[in-house]
């Protein structure tokens, strides 16, 4: 596929595709081309036809945990590569690459919790506290998994990671204000 300011210019559907010579040349065999312009759209069928496409042999391949085995440079890469290529399916490798630095900001952010929390004292023992801090890292978890379902669907990736974050910071705050000196 080729794109043009977001419209689709060019696209080329094969039955088989072998790898003729690295890195780039290919030998394409029952395909159909087709060219959109503002006029309309031409098809043209071949039954073979050797023709340079930007892809590796490993844009095929796919292991269970790719973008958890990639490094971040890798995987921003990565990101850029599929950008470049027209492809959709960059979104979630660009959610994995927020949700690294995302992560760890929220450990800080939920010992500060847990830290504010711990500070007041209560006639009554440690129960409510470990209550209240277990209830508040089962809600960020929930908050988590439901705005990464949403980045995945949006236009922001990096927002829809960082709510949960830029929420319990809010929350954090009000804890250290009003926490016992």
């Amino acid at each position: 596929e080729q794109f043009d300011e977001g419209r689709l210019k060019y696209e080329l559907v094969a039955k088989r595709i072998v790898l003729k010579e690295a890195p780039n040349l290919w030998t394409i065999e029952n395909y159909v081309e087709r060219f959109i312009d503002k006029d309309g759209q031409k098809l043209k069928k071949g039954v073979r036809k050797d023709t340079t496409i930007n892809l590796n042999i490993k844009d095929f391949l796919r292991e269970r945990n790719f973008k958890q085995m990639m490094t971040s440079p890798e995987l921003r890469e990565f990101v850029d590569d599929q950008k470049s290529k027209g492809s959709v399916a960059y979104k979630e490798f660009e959610i994995e690459l927020y949700r690294r630095s995302a992560d760890a900001f929220t450990l800080i952010i939920l010992t500060i919790i847990g830290m504010s929390i711990a500070s007041r004292k209560v006639r009554g023992g440690i129960g409510l506290h470990l209550a209240l801090g277990g209830g508040i890292g089962a809600i960020y978890i929930v908050l988590s998994k439901f705005s990464t379902s949403f980045a995945a669907a949006g236009d922001s990736p990096m927002l829809g990671v960082w709510i949960p974050n830029i929420l319990f910071m809010l929350i954090c705050a009000y804890l250290i204000k009003t926490a016992q000196k």
